[in-house]
């Protein structure tokens, strides 16, 4: 698994569990910060904490309430999302099938909740709702995550590059001495 792949998972449990999102991060960082630069390190962390804003917003009372699920039934709605997203693990598998389509993530997210509920739905037509926003949030973390991999990966090779031109003068300078 890859790290974007990684690090949207790692948004989804930010949010599913309500963590203080400056602990959760500076924990994500510290697992990252012997590969990468502290530029990247920084990058990574507002990366995550714009993508987690987006997932809890779609989580948020006010957000449903636009969807125009009823209010008595959002505390629920809310629930059932978050427990759905903890047992959901996002892969390369599970992207490919999908196709990075909302509509074939939201098919797939449905079966999954449908399966665990055992033929006893409440609220089914909120629930669908919510969970086709959602797999359009998540798409589009995905999407989002795609330029953000090829930016850090840009200036990773700079950054490498940078440090054996550095290392090559050193060399030469030590080749001069000698």
């Amino acid at each position: 698994m890859g790290v974007v792949i990684d690090i949207i998972s790692a948004i989804i449990k930010l949010v599913v569990s309500n963590k203080v999102e400056n602990k959760f991060i500076s924990q994500i960082i510290g697992i990252l910060a012997d590969d990468i630069l502290k530029e990247e390190a920084e990058a990574i962390s507002d990366f995550i904490n714009s993508e987690s804003n987006k997932m809890n917003k779609v989580l948020s009372e006010e957000h449903l309430r636009n969807m125009y699920i009823p209010k008595d039934h959002i505390p629920y709605v809310i629930n059932e999302m978050k427990l759905l997203l903890s047992k959901i693990e996002l892969t390369d598998e599970l992207w490919d099938m999908n196709k990075y389509d909302a509509k074939n993530l939201e098919k797939y997210l449905w079966e999954r909740y449908y399966d665990s509920k055992n033929d006893s739905l409440e609220y089914e037509e909120d629930i669908k709702k919510a969970i086709s926003d959602i797999a359009g949030t998540l798409i589009d973390i995905k999407c989002n995550s795609k330029d953000f991999e090829r930016d850090i990966l840009i200036k990773l090779y700079d950054s490498v590059g940078n440090q054996n031109e550095k290392l090559k003068k050193m060399e030469d300078s030590i080749n001069d001495i000698e």
